[in-house]
């Protein structure tokens, strides 16, 4: 590859990078200069006709890349209206990676999947804008992805809409119910609607919690602050927490790698330092009389796993 054309891919990557979108080359000599960076290791196509700097597309993460993608291709196809999971991630309501990533959700007038797309037939179906980019309505959305879900992944999509809307959630449930009684899925969006609690944080939190409802375990109170004994002013918060008939007080939490793997949600601190604040931060809660049970969202995924922790601690569950 010459020098000229090297300086001219990196020239288009360079004002890809800076308008938040992937390079989309219209020309076929452009595709074939970046076919030979492709193989050289050198460049990726995540999307078909969209390329990335293999060093810069590696150091994102995978929200980021989607967000990419997703401008990438509304530039692409500047009528499009996104829909679904798509739809869902670009409003901020919880819904799995796997769907996420999986491919593009588009309105479409026949549903047909192909070359990552996926075309759904919505009729008469509201639209709103986020920036540049045409969506589905954030209530619409969230119905198509509980429609859709179990009821696990299903009150997460509900947690995060009250959450977003700050709305009473019989408020949201007869909105929906006015709109999509009768639709395919409304029972699924009644269950998931019916639990649904604003102060859910995230999507393993509200997973963790569906499988406590399912299971009939004694439902917790979320996200409850604790006065700190050394310093008052900033209280300890709880993902769960449950006051037994015995009078006995448990703290629940949902553990997560990010704490430790991710740096941007390390502040600047080490591995060690987070965890050594996470063991100060369990053994003052312990002081306080508040026992503290940990588990992953892989044990929720597995469910008894999560099970037998709780009843470890004594949480009542019903057939017990």
């Amino acid at each position: 590859m010459s020098l000229a054309v090297s300086h001219m891919l990196d020239e288009l990557f360079l004002e890809a990078e800076r308008s938040g979108m992937l390079l989309a080359p219209s020309d076929r000599a452009t595709r074939m200069a970046l076919s030979r960076r492709i193989r050289r290791g050198d460049v990726v196509r995540p999307f078909r006709n969209m390329y990335a700097p293999a060093s810069m597309w590696d150091a994102l993460p995978w929200q980021e890349r989607t967000s990419r993608i997703i401008h990438t291709y509304a530039a692409l196809y500047p009528s499009c209206v996104f829909c679904s999971y798509t739809a869902a991630f670009i409003l901020g309501l919880q819904v799995p990676k796997y769907r996420v990533t999986g491919g593009l959700h588009i309105l479409s007038g026949k549903g047909v999947a192909g070359h990552g797309v996926v075309h759904h037939a919505i009729p008469h179906c509201p639209v709103e804008y986020r920036g540049q980019l045409a969506v589905t309505s954030r209530e619409r959305t969230a119905y198509d992805c509980m429609a859709r879900a179990g009821f696990r992944r299903g009150l997460a999509v509900a947690d995060s809409l009250l959450r977003l809307t700050g709305r009473d959630r019989g408020d949201v449930l007869d909105c929906l119910e006015r709109s999509y009684a009768g639709f395919r899925g409304i029972s699924r969006v009644r269950q998931s609607m019916a639990h649904a609690d604003a102060r859910s944080e995230n999507g393993g939190e509200s997973y963790a919690r569906a499988v406590m409802i399912e299971y009939g375990v004694q439902l917790p109170d979320l996200q409850v602050e604790i006065p700190r004994p050394d310093d008052p002013h900033r209280p300890f918060r709880l993902d769960y927490y449950w006051e037994l008939a015995n009078g006995k007080k448990i703290g629940g939490e949902l553990d997560g790698l990010d704490k430790t793997e991710d740096e941007s949600m390390r502040g600047g601190r080490s591995r060690a330092e987070v965890l050594f604040e996470e063991r100060t931060r369990g053994s003052l809660i312990t002081a306080m009389g508040i026992q503290v049970v940990r588990f992953t969202f892989k044990m929720a995924q597995q469910t008894y796993p999560l099970l037998e922790r709780l009843d470890l601690y004594g949480i009542p569950r019903r057939g017990r």
